[in-house]
């Protein structure tokens, strides 16, 4: 986990280090949801989920922002793809990590 600012001057976030040492054990049923969400995302099955992954799970048409020409379908994958590194730098993929 990456626990420093999202604008990038490396300071410590608090309220980040505090949840990832003292947040409550996810559930054996929850970590297989997740586990089979990611292997459905993961297209390629490398791992790995990228915008090219979503690309075939992610259907942007119904949008709005991308309805009303405010998004491109890049930006919008992209976008949904950075909501599973909060607080973090984010890149261009995520990897599973349960533990």
């Amino acid at each position: 986990m990456n626990i420093y600012s999202p604008l990038k001057r490396y300071k410590v976030t608090i309220v980040l280090a505090l949840w990832h040492y003292f947040k409550p054990p996810m559930s054996k049923a929850r970590l297989e949801m997740i586990d089979k969400a990611f292997r459905k995302m993961d297209v390629n099955k490398d791992g790995v989920i990228t915008v090219d992954d979503l690309k075939m799970n992610y259907d942007v048409t119904h949008h709005p922002d991308y309805k009303n020409g405010r998004k491109t379908r890049e930006q919008i994958l992209q976008e949904f793809l950075n909501t599973f590194q909060p607080g973090a730098m984010p890149d261009e993929e995520v990897r599973q990590n349960l533990h």
